[in-house]
This record gives C-alpha cells, sequence and structure tokens, in this order.
C-alpha cells in the first residue's frame, strides 16, 4: 500500500493542515522515500533497505520509518511512500516488491 496512513491517528498542525507521526516520531512525508514495515523486530527504526520491483527490476533505497502493513488482516509487510512506489515504476499496491535489509 502507498500514499496517505491507513489506521494512522490524524494531527493538525496550527493552520489546520492536516499529517500524520510515524513510529520515529517525524511527520510522514509521501515525497520521501520510507518504508512502514510490520515487524520492527526484524527490520528496525532507522535502518536503510533496498526495495525491488520484481516485474520491471527496479530499485530504490529507503528507510525503515514507522511500523505497518497490516499483516494480521491483508497479508501485507510494508507500506511505503508514494515515492518510493513511482521510483519502482509499481503500477498497482499488487505488484510483488522484495525487501533487503541494508548491512
Amino acid at each position: 500500500k502507498w500514499g496517505s496512513c491507513l489506521g494512522c491517528t490524524p494531527y493538525y498542525d496550527a493552520n489546520g493542515q492536516l499529517y500524520y507521526k510515524m513510529a520515529n516520531g517525524q511527520r510522514l512525508d509521501d515525497t520521501k522515500f520510507t518504508i512502514a514495515f510490520y515487524d520492527l523486530n526484524l527490520i528496525p527504526l532507522n535502518s536503510p533497505v533496498s526495495l525491488v520491483n520484481t516485474t520491471n527490476g527496479h530499485s530504490v533505497a529507503a528507510t525503515v520509518t514507522d511500523t505497518g502493513g497490516f499483516m494480521a488482516c491483508c497479508n501485507r509487510v510494508a507500506d511505503v511512500t508514494t515515492a518510493v512506489m513511482q521510483a519502482l515504476g509499481a503500477k498497482t499496491d499488487r505488484d510483488l516488491i522484495e525487501i533487503i535489509p541494508i548491512p
């Protein structure tokens, strides 16, 4: 899944602008290369990862900044920003993306 923040608590700044906070305390920014991963014990916050679209071979580096993925309900291990999905050339949320921790 990409874009916005399903299931997140909405916050509003002093100007009434909607935003979401990630587990690392920062605001979600869909122009950044970030990922929410379902198990922070496997890949901890602020860890760099390589993401590969196995359909077209495009890859990009991103940082784990949040927990998410809705594994229990939807068998989804990660949520990524719009910037990541565009860089990967993914067409739908059904594209298979490989996630590789960067040591």
